[in-house]
């Protein structure tokens, strides 16, 4: 299985049970990148080899949660108010991809969203129909909707990879190299390593 972390939050926990369950095993995902210096907290990163790599930002919360919401901020009920979802994950995957180049690390083109697995698409296009730049957004960010199925999960993440939700996406289709996922595990799933203890004569 290529699924790894160990999220604490109990939306994220289900997003991990539901990609688990889709047996692709084109799918790669590292949840809860929170471990690295230097860089900002990431829900998800996903490399799925037909369709890109992406930085997410996890948002388990059902609509009524959500008191407001621009392209640049959010609040939800009982928190303060925030930068977006998708500002949330393309800060950190810039983080990434900086930690990334300090170690000569090629970092592959990454687009960032956000994922509301509590929230359908046409719940959210009807919440919003009067706000044409939430509506535009849609479609770059994954929904409930998103995640049903693998095929619908591949298809979505096909149609962000040129259309995010912030910046720009890419001019191309997706070409896998080993090279991406290499870059991955070796910055986020580093083998253990063992000191150098001195030995009984040295310590003598």
């Amino acid at each position: 299985m290529n699924i790894f972390g160990s999220p604490d939050n109990f939306g994220e926990q289900k997003v991990k049970r539901t990609l688990e369950d889709f047996g692709d095993l084109q799918l790669w995902a590292w949840f809860s990148i929170n471990y690295i210096p230097g860089v900002k907290d990431l829900d998800l990163l996903v490399l799925h080899e037909e369709t890109g790599c992406f930085g997410i930002e996890i948002k388990a919360v059902p609509l009524n949660q959500v008191e407001s919401i621009s392209r640049q901020s959010i609040k939800i009920k009982g928190r303060k108010e925030g930068h977006s979802p998708q500002l949330q994950a393309y800060n950190a995957t810039t983080d990434l991809r900086n930690y990334a180049h300090k170690r000569r690390h090629d970092f592959p083109f990454t687009v960032s969203t956000a994922c509301w697995p509590e929230i359908t698409r046409s719940e959210w296009l009807k919440a919003f129909q009067n706000d044409s730049s939430l509506l535009e957004i849609a479609r770059g960010q994954i929904f409930q909707d998103d995640v049903l199925t693998p095929q619908a999960f591949k298809s979505r993440l096909s149609e962000m990879y040129s259309r995010p939700p912030i910046r720009q996406g890419a001019f191309k289709p997706y070409s896998f190299e080993e090279s991406h996922l290499t870059t991955f595990l070796d910055i986020l799933d580093a083998e253990s390593t063992q000191p150098d203890l001195p030995s009984v004569s040295t310590f003598l």
